[in-house]
């Protein structure tokens, strides 16, 4: 755990294991942090924050469920810019055929 010297914690704080305080944030009273997350901004009192960047908990773990998908949520968006730019090309081909 690393917490800069001009940091607050209010009463009752719970930080994980290998958090991070950046200089002059202020952690309110009963917040928790999870384990591993960069604290970049103060914390409200109560709030329960996590992530490598500190979001709100529930917020945190919608974003980790998604990364098993992102290699291909990754493919098929590529695949979709393809299929657009192409639909793209024939959309001016037909409006310039249009206007001959």
């Amino acid at each position: 755990m690393g917490i800069s010297g001009s940091s607050k914690l209010g009463k009752g704080v719970i930080l994980g294991g290998q958090v991070g305080v950046v200089g002059h944030i202020e952690i309110g009273d009963h917040a928790m942090v999870a384990a591993k997350t960069g604290v970049h901004k103060a914390v409200p009192a109560g709030r329960i924050v996590s992530g490598y960047v500190q979001m709100p908990h529930q917020e945190w773990l919608k974003t980790v469920a998604c990364f098993p998908k992102l290699p291909e949520m990754r493919k098929t968006l590529t695949s979709l810019r393809k299929r657009i730019g192409e639909l793209e090309e024939k959309l001016d081909s037909l409006r310039k055929e249009k206007r001959s």
